[in-house]
């Protein structure tokens, strides 16, 4: 299975909801214009708008890489407003997308089985 699954989680630093949310649709517009490969790209905050979490598929590992570059300076703005962020893979990642999300410590499940197998 090609398909990448990726959740991501981050707290939002106090009185920097507005801000982060800015950032945000600012993202979600760049992956509407840009990205080629992503199959979802939905974000979700909770009622206090403290914590953020991030919901995304793409057809496969170039699809990732090309939607990482095409949000490099966007996505460090989002870190600089947030802090304590959770990166979950799911698929078969490429040695290039293991490289590339190394420096965030995340939690990387394989492929097992599904519908489609």
């Amino acid at each position: 299975m090609k398909t990448i699954h990726v959740s991501a989680k981050i707290k939002i630093q106090p009185g920097k909801s507005e801000e982060f949310k800015e950032i945000s649709r600012k993202c979600v517009d760049l992956v509407k214009e840009k990205d080629q490969g992503t199959l979802a790209y939905d974000w979700f905050f909770s009622d206090d708008e403290t914590e953020c979490e991030v919901r995304e598929s793409y057809t496969d590992s170039n699809a990732m890489m090309e939607h990482m570059r095409n949000l490099q300076d966007e996505l460090g703005g989002l870190f600089a407003l947030g802090h304590d962020l959770e990166l979950v893979f799911y698929g078969d990642l490429s040695e290039q997308v293991r490289e590339a999300i190394a420096p965030f410590n995340p939690k990387i499940y394989g492929y097992g089985f599904s519908l489609n197998s």
